[in-house]
């Protein structure tokens, strides 16, 4: 059995920018909740994994689970 070894760098300046400028409008978000950030914070994320990406124009929730996501209400109302 043989383990093949990668050497991997922690610290890559321009992937760490993109991945900072991906967390501002759940920053937006919760900066004008004004205290009941805790109460809609699960609302925001979901937010945040159904909108579609500009940079990498598919949804974070197709990227990870690989299959589009149906909401409950297009079920009964077909919103494309």
């Amino acid at each position: 059995m043989e383990i093949q070894r990668i050497q991997v760098l922690a610290y890559n300046p321009k992937v760490n920018g993109i991945i900072k400028r991906s967390y501002e409008p759940i920053k937006n978000a919760l900066s004008k909740m004004k205290g009941k950030w805790i109460v809609n914070f699960s609302a925001i994320l979901f937010a945040n994994w159904i909108i579609t990406n500009a940079f990498t124009s598919y949804m974070p929730f197709y990227l990870i689970y690989g299959k589009e996501l149906i909401l409950l209400m297009e079920i009964r109302y077909l919103t494309w």
